[in-house]
């Protein structure tokens, strides 16, 4: 019995020993199924905050590296800036020039080539505006006109330009020309190509003949209207670039008709050919008396409107009756829109006569800021020449006259009180115009002294010249490097058809072309240096450029980038140029764009884009912790079957002893 219970106990504690041993080997398992999880859970987590860490690193450097870009990249100015220095940036067109790439070779290497002019016509424009009244030296200026025409069609026939001519012809109004030559009206023809079949026409516009008899002589000097009328012709090329527009005044600037209101018996009239009158004359004359003996004083009350505050401003008086009314009835008739009013068909001389005593005459002497018609004429005509320099036309202007003090009796600038001269002087130092007369009396005049042919030969050399002298800049892009050779120059210059050998002045500097004197001091014609740090380079231009003979300059790029794509061979190019009229300006280039194809192999596995690659260290991380818990599922379902194994026999040694114990 005794011996019985012992076995009993024996069993019971097998039986107690193995379930203890299995309960700690699975709670053994658990405990580490939880670290293995945490480990691959912070894993996870790790790879996840460093993924995001390297890609805002990324971004800002990305950031910051764009940032530093920006500030070192050169800006292109937008047209219309000032620079510092007085240079105005102006449309890209202005200029005839051009930028071209090449298409890439099997080097990935292209050929970059600036032109100026870019071979294409040059195109000019040029307005003659003639007085025909007789105080000027018609004769003169028809002949030496005759010459210009003829140079025109000089360069015409070379085929390197496009010139446009147009002719204002004036007396107390302006008329084109051409218009009138060819028997077409008084209408506006505008500006005529010059070529061999508009030659003849064109002369006989320069020659027209325009007296007392014409059915539009009216008699009289207007430069204001004239100007105007020329302002019009060069406005209306839109092919021409303003800069390559001339304006050419020639006149005795004995001017004292404008174009303004005039009251007729209680009614007013717009844009008649007027002047001033003290009721003393039978006509409006050149001088009557002014308060301002100075052109200055006269041009500021001008501009601060106290010359037009004057209630009799607007009173004016019709230039003249004429002979036999010629003047009256040829501007009514003629002229005037619609023809003669039927209230003024009936107006006699001497009804003329009353209204230059009466209705148009002023009192002159009565307060302050009374002028004349010639103080009018030339400050409408200031106004005028002032709308042509802000367009960017150059302005010349030809006195045809004298002032008294070369042997001649007439002395009309002094009679004048100065104010034609001092005129002139104005518009030279405001508008860049350039002065020409036939006397040597007057130093302030820069060009007085010189003939009318000499006057022309200043055009004929703003059409054959683009500039005096530039300056060209050119960053190349951030995806090219210039390609070298060592102990050579990386850049080829051409002028016209020869090409010009460079000459190594130093370390990354080149001359062209040969030794020139320029204001004192000993330079090359061309100079190249180039910025290896910053990858640009600067041409200085140090000779005039000549339309028929362009300025070539090359040079290769190699393309370092390895993605498909459309890249520009460089980040921006300028010219900087001053004109023989000292105006500098700045213009931009086309920028080129040169096609890359990267082949890929069809087997090549194709590489992932920025946003997979950047995604991948997070997606592996979570694949391991899915393959983790999957393996602790497995292992938890291997434990707990073998614990249940193991209790089913202890469970069955137990049901043995009980049945054991019944027998006994």
């Amino acid at each position: 019995m005794q011996q019985s219970r012992k076995k009993t106990l024996f069993i019971i504690a097998v039986f107690l020993g193995v379930f203890f041993c299995l309960w700690l080997a699975q709670t053994s398992i658990q405990a580490e199924e939880t670290d293995s999880v945490q480990e691959v859970t912070s894993t996870v987590e790790t790879s996840v905050q460093s993924t995001e860490t390297d890609t805002v690193q990324e971004e800002t450097s990305t950031t910051e590296t764009s940032s530093q870009t920006e500030e070192t990249d050169p800006v292109q100015e937008e047209a219309g800036t000032v620079e510092e220095d007085g240079t105005l940036v102006i449309d890209e067109n202005n200029t005839d020039k051009s930028k071209t790439a090449t298409d890439l070779d099997e080097n990935k290497e292209t050929e970059v080539t600036l032109e100026i002019p870019s071979g294409e016509m040059y195109r000019a424009d040029v307005v003659l505006v003639m007085d025909k009244s007789a105080g000027s030296d018609i004769d003169n200026i028809e002949a030496q006109s005759k010459a210009l025409l003829d140079s025109f069609m000089a360069k015409v026939e070379t085929g390197n330009y496009s010139i446009k001519l147009g002719v204002v012809v004036f007396d107390g109004l302006a008329h084109d020309a051409y218009s009138l030559s060819q028997g077409l009206g008084d209408v506006v023809t505008g500006l005529v190509d010059v070529n061999a079949d508009t030659y003849d026409s064109l002369l006989e516009a320069i020659l027209y003949n325009f007296n007392v008899f014409n059915s539009y002589f009216v008699g009289g000097s207007n430069t204001e209207t004239a100007i105007r009328l020329a302002n019009r012709m060069l406005a209306a090329d839109t092919q021409t670039p303003d800069q390559n527009k001339n304006l050419t005044l020639l006149s005795d600037l004995e001017s004292y008709i404008y174009s303004g209101p005039i009251t007729i018996n209680g009614e007013t009239y717009e844009m008649v050919p007027v002047s001033k009158t003290d009721g003393q004359t039978t006509q409006a004359v050149l001088a009557l008396d002014s308060s301002y003996d100075s052109w200055a004083d006269l041009l500021s009350d001008w501009q601060s409107g106290a010359i037009q505050s004057r209630d009799d401003f607007n009173t004016n008086c019709f230039v003249r009756w004429g002979t036999f009314g010629y003047s009256w009835r040829h501007f009514w008739n003629n002229i005037y829109p619609g023809g003669m009013p039927a209230e003024l068909a009936g107006i006699t001389e001497s009804d003329f006569q009353d209204l230059m005593d009466t209705e148009w005459a002023i009192i002159q002497t009565a307060g302050d800021n009374y002028v004349n018609g010639n103080d009018i004429s030339l400050l409408m005509t200031y106004e005028a020449l002032k709308e042509s320099y802000e367009r960017g036309y150059k302005i010349m202007v030809f006195s045809t006259s004298h002032d008294g003090t070369d042997g001649e009796d007439y002395n009309w600038n002094q009679y004048l009180k100065n104010k034609p001269m001092d005129f002139l002087e104005q518009i030279q130092n405001d508008f860049n115009a350039h002065i020409y007369g036939r006397t040597s009396t007057d130093s302030d005049i820069d060009n007085w002294g010189t003939t009318i042919g000499e006057s022309f030969d200043d055009i004929n050399y703003n059409i054959e010249y683009l500039f005096e002298e530039a300056e060209l800049t050119d960053y190349i892009g951030d995806d090219f490097d210039l390609v070298e050779t060592a102990g050579t120059c990386p850049f080829t210059l051409k002028i016209g058809s020869q090409t010009l050998t460079p000459i190594s002045l130093g370390s990354d500097v080149w001359a062209f072309g040969s030794l020139i004197e320029k204001d004192g001091e000993q330079m090359y014609q061309y100079v190249l240096t180039y910025g290896r740090s910053e990858e640009m380079f600067v041409l200085q231009i140090n000779v005039p450029v000549k339309v028929s003979d362009p300025l070539r300059l090359s040079y290769r790029l190699l393309l370092t980038a390895d993605e498909t794509g459309d890249y520009p061979t460089n980040k921006l190019a300028s010219l900087k140029y001053t004109t023989e009229w000292n105006e500098s300006f700045r213009e931009y280039f086309e920028v080129p764009y040169v096609h890359y194809e990267k082949e890929v192999p069809q087997e090549e596995e194709t590489t992932p884009s920025n946003d997979e690659s950047e995604s991948q260290p997070a997606e592996k991380a979570v694949q391991t912790a899915a393959a983790v818990s999957q393996q602790k599922s497995g292992v938890q379902t291997s434990v707990n079957g073998f614990t249940a194994f193991w209790m089913i026999i202890a469970l069955a040694a137990f049901g043995g002893i009980v049945c054991m114990k019944k027998e006994r």
